[in-house]
């Protein structure tokens, strides 16, 4: 006997909100489309052409005879399917599966169901359940299918085109005026201006030597909160909107960091005025987490819990009926997701899958959507306004594309009222650098474009680089002279973006990692010269960060798979040999020079500790940034701060000392030849933002 439709749909929402299903994005959009057609007696539909094109957005001229996507997710789908079966659901009554030679499901009571006898109230008990679940289910099926037409809306315009930098605008509730922060027509520092929209002169708030930013108003536009970096640590303040001296409201535990044009937004007011939403942490060593702080008290009450050794929950923002909080959760510096959460507390829903990072989010008027800023469906390295439905509950909602702003947009902030929606606009461009260390000069340019380059890497002999770029308009991977001479692109996805290269011991391979649209991440393998591509692992979760062996047998990586990130390797040549390294977190690992050490990060990025390459004693080296990048020399460890320069570390001794300073912005990239003589830094170009504003926004 099949199960009922009501019970088949129940099964399915479970199966999409299980663990093993929630990090899945398109997986879960093809096992919603097949369940959905077949139910509807459309199986006919349920072919590889029409999977292509509908869940996995090919083009019309998708060809899966040379085109395997659909076959191998299947393959995964088969899979996973399996694997909840055996786990989570394990005490399910219904079974959901794809059999092989197909993609049409097979609905069947599991063995025990059938054995055991089933009474008339068990039935009537169940049916109640199940019209819910159905429920459910049609709006995940309605998410995942419609496509919502375009938001149409004046276009957008300029609000400032002041020198220096504008970050981080924030519209007032009644929708007349933003609040941003800008470094002064001096570029010297980052205070609080407010302008009306219309006018051309901002007021400033405030006027203390210490970076402030990431402002933001209380519902009633009298006041404004805002972060200031100060000597003696990150401090949240609130200051009348109309001027006036400022109230520190508390003293947070998150580093300050050095102003730029990407920084999120930390804080926000809850809606009765009484509390502020800031990301802060538990210890100095502990992920960002969102805190409610009491304006009158000072007292804190902690909301969410990203996992340890995760980045952690950034950009906090309310709806504008005040029950629920949106923010960004971050495994890494590079990836962030949306998750929502009640304001009361409660374990949050991850909206996006999308692995990428984001950079600002501002909920709609009518708190029907929530706007951020990614760079799926822009060019690599800059950013587009995306919208994404909070109306569903059970799968992965719809994201589309803001149709109408401009490229590099980010840090979007909307009016609770008026319909105006103001937004960051960048632009950057990203050098590499090459100076010596062990003799004066001025650091020269070896690779530059007018778009960004990054995370170079030496060849072992020191005569090659590989290297990043998007100067394509997708992020590739490149290699070169050691002088920046005979450039040439190696890959060429065209699409989700390759990064991280690293060169075999020997000089003839480089491994790189490749980022999916489904939010994964894999490790891939090709010749140094060209030619094919090999996939070195293929796992649902974010396998990066590559590193070779000195021998040049093994390679590296951090993994999710787990649950949390650890270290692992495989052997070059048979995949299948795969071991953890590390079982109490880990990320980022490289041998030093003599292959008798690993070192790695933990504790989200913060400290470097070092272990053999074999899981040996762990052993604590140093505490770092996040955002700061280092390479184990032959007598310590080098790293880039952006506020003091590139820095040695030497192991032994356990002290510290910058060995050259930047004369001009520095990006967080650094390479070592190994002969230690040069170092590779990457340097802005140029970098700037102004505020747009859009109103009539919907």
């Amino acid at each position: 006997m099949r199960p009922r439709r009501e019970e088949i749909g129940e099964e399915a929402a479970r199966i999409l909100q299980s663990g093993l299903f929630q990090h899945s994005g398109r997986m879960g959009r093809f096992l919603s489309f097949v369940v959905e057609k077949s139910l509807n007696g459309e199986q006919n539909q349920i072919k590889e052409y029409v999977l292509g094109v509908e869940v996995y957005e090919k083009g019309a001229d998708f060809d899966p005879r040379i085109d395997s996507t659909v076959r191998v997710e299947a393959s995964r789908l088969r899979a996973k399917l399996r694997e909840y079966y055996e786990t989570e659901g394990r005490n399910s009554r219904i079974r959901i599966e794809m059999p092989k030679g197909g993609y049409t499901p097979v609905f069947r009571f599991s063995e025990a169901e059938r054995a055991a006898p089933r009474s008339f109230f068990r039935r009537f008990a169940w049916q109640g359940a199940l019209f819910l679940a159905a429920a459910s289910l049609a709006l995940v099926l309605l998410q995942v299918n419609s496509r919502p037409a375009a938001h149409l809306f004046p276009p957008p315009h300029p609000l400032t085109a002041w020198p220096g930098v504008e970050i981080q605008p924030a519209v007032s509730p009644d929708g007349t005026r933003v609040a941003v922060a800008w470094n002064g027509p001096k570029g010297d520092n980052f205070d609080i201006y407010v302008l009306r929209i219309g006018e051309d002169s901002p007021a400033r708030l405030t006027f203390d030597p210490a970076a402030d930013r990431s402002p933001a108003w209380s519902r009633d536009g009298q006041s404004i909160a805002f972060i200031r970096d100060s000597a003696t640590g990150r401090q949240l303040h609130t200051v009348a909107s109309s001027g006036g001296s400022s109230r520190l409201v508390a003293t947070l535990q998150t580093p300050a960091m050095f102003p730029n044009l990407n920084l999120p937004r930390l804080i926000e007011w809850s809606h009765d005025g009484r509390h502020l939403l800031a990301a802060d942490r538990s210890s100095p060593d502990g992920p960002d987490c969102l805190y409610l702080v009491s304006i009158e008290t000072r007292e804190k009450r902690r909301l969410t819990s990203p996992p340890p050794g995760w980045i952690g929950d950034r950009d906090p923002s309310v709806s504008a009926g005040g029950r629920y909080v949106a923010f960004t959760r971050s495994p890494s510096p590079v990836t962030s997701d949306l998750y929502l959460t009640p304001l009361e507390g409660g374990e949050p829903r991850r909206l996006t899958f999308l692995n990428q990072p984001i950079r600002g989010i501002a909920w709609t008027e009518d708190d029907r959507s929530i706007v951020f800023s990614s760079e799926r469906d822009a060019t690599a390295g800059s950013g587009a306004l995306l919208r994404v439905s909070v109306t569903g509950s059970y799968s992965e909602p719809r994201v589309e594309r803001v149709l109408g702003i401009g490229p590099r947009a980010a840090l979007p902030s909307v009016a609770r009222r008026g319909r105006v929606l103001a937004y960051q606009q960048s632009f950057q461009d990203s050098d590499i650098w090459r100076f010596s260390l062990t003799r004066p000069g001025d650091p020269v340019p070896v690779i530059s474009s007018t778009q960004e380059e990054g995370l170079p890497d030496y060849s072992p002999d020191g005569a090659r680089l590989s290297f990043c770029s998007n100067r394509t308009g997708h992020w590739e991977i490149w290699v070169a002279d050691a002088d920046g001479s005979n450039q040439r692109q190696l890959t060429r996805f065209a699409g989700a973006a390759a990064a991280a290269p690293r060169w075999s011991a020997d000089g003839r391979f480089i491994a790189f990692v490749r980022h999916s649209p489904e939010g994964s991440s894999d490790v891939y393998m090709m010749a140094a010269e060209g030619g094919s591509i090999s996939r070195l692992t293929a796992h649902p979760a974010r396998d990066e960060s590559p590193s070779w062996s000195k021998t040049g047998q093994d390679l590296y990586f951090h993994s999710n798979r787990t649950g949390d990130f650890e270290v692992w390797k495989l052997r070059a040549g048979d995949p299948e040999r795969l071991v953890q390294v590390t079982r109490g977190g880990g990320t980022e690992p490289v041998e030093d020079p003599t292959g008798r050490h690993l070192y790695y990060r933990k504790r989200g990025f913060t400290e470097i500790w070092r272990t053999t390459p074999a899981g040996g004693p762990e052993v604590f080296v140093l505490r770092t940034a996040p955002s700061w990048r280092w390479v184990v020399g032959r007598r310590g460890i080098y790293l880039t701060d952006p506020g003091e320069g590139l820095i040695f570390f030497d192991v032994a001794e356990e002290r510290r000392k910058v060995i050259a300073r930047f004369s001009s912005p520095a990006v967080a990239d650094l390479a070592i030849s190994p002969d230690e003589s040069w170092a590779l830094c990457g340097r802005r170009a140029g970098a700037g933002s102004d505020i747009m504003v859009v109103e009539g926004f919907r």
